[in-house]
């Protein structure tokens, strides 16, 4: 059993890049530990940017207990890491969004660029009968936050504000999205300008949570290993909380 409580995060995160909400971090127990930590600090620079992207995606999509291999591209070491089995947790977030539009009862994260099937309203509300606030024409992108709970309907966002909703069956998942990658620290909390027309609102939002074990090789000699979790945001990265990371191999 893996040690480190996953909180719900009342002081928030601004998920403006993607996202266009504020969602409550996801932090362990243990965070203090995580200043001046980098989880692959044994690589150089850009091979670090790109490992924390195979991580990532590794939590994204790989199965529970399945080891993945990458070599740098420069031959200089290789990561094997594995997930762990997914995890759900809830947290009291915050949620940015226009007056006209309403608050979900609650979310399941997705965090995710989606392609409209065609013409389609997007809502003040979830349901037909919420006003119609905007649309999408076939084949244009948007961001799904994430999907009302029980109802067919995403929360979606454009240039970093959430805008309403649109009923699931309209949107399919876009092959162009941006890769994701871990990051370990939140940003700062954004609360709504004066006479934006935007408000705040406290939404309960369930994401995944994973654990990673990974492992770095030099010269076939173990130069890095460690344990973290990672937390799905809704700007697609992964908040990590290290368990039992950076530890340095004696050569």
């Amino acid at each position: 059993m893996v040690t480190g409580a996953v909180v719900g995060g009342a002081i928030g995160r601004h998920f403006g890049g993607r996202g266009g909400m504020i969602a409550g971090a996801l932090i362990g127990s243990a965070i203090g530990g995580m200043i001046g930590y980098e989880i692959g600090h044994s690589l150089s620079p850009e091979n670090r940017r790109i490992a924390h992207q195979k991580f990532a995606l590794g939590m994204s999509q790989g199965k529970a207990g399945q080891k993945h291999t990458w070599t740098t591209p420069d031959q200089s070491a290789v990561a094997n890491y594995t997930p762990n089995a997914p995890q759900s947790y809830v947290s009291q977030t915050r949620m940015l969004r226009p007056s006209i539009v309403d608050a979900p009862p609650g979310l399941d994260l997705i965090a995710a660029s989606y392609r409209a099937n065609g013409k389609s309203d997007i809502r003040s509300r979830p349901g037909s009968g919420g006003t119609s606030v905007g649309h999408l024409k076939k084949g244009e992108e948007i961001m799904v936050v994430g999907q009302v709970t029980g109802q067919p309907w995403y929360v979606v966002s454009r240039n970093n504000v959430t805008v309403g909703y649109v009923a699931s069956g309209k949107l399919t998942p876009s092959a162009n999205a941006p890769m994701s990658t871990i990051v370990t620290a939140a940003a700062p909390t954004a609360e709504p300008v004066a006479g934006s027309g935007m408000i705040a609102s406290d939404v309960s939002v369930t994401t995944t949570c994973r654990d990673l074990n990974y492992e770095i090789l030099k010269g076939g000699q173990k130069a890095e290993e460690g344990t973290f979790r990672g937390c799905k945001q809704a700007d697609g990265n992964w908040l990590v909380q290290p368990q039992q990371a950076g530890q340095q191999a004696t050569l």
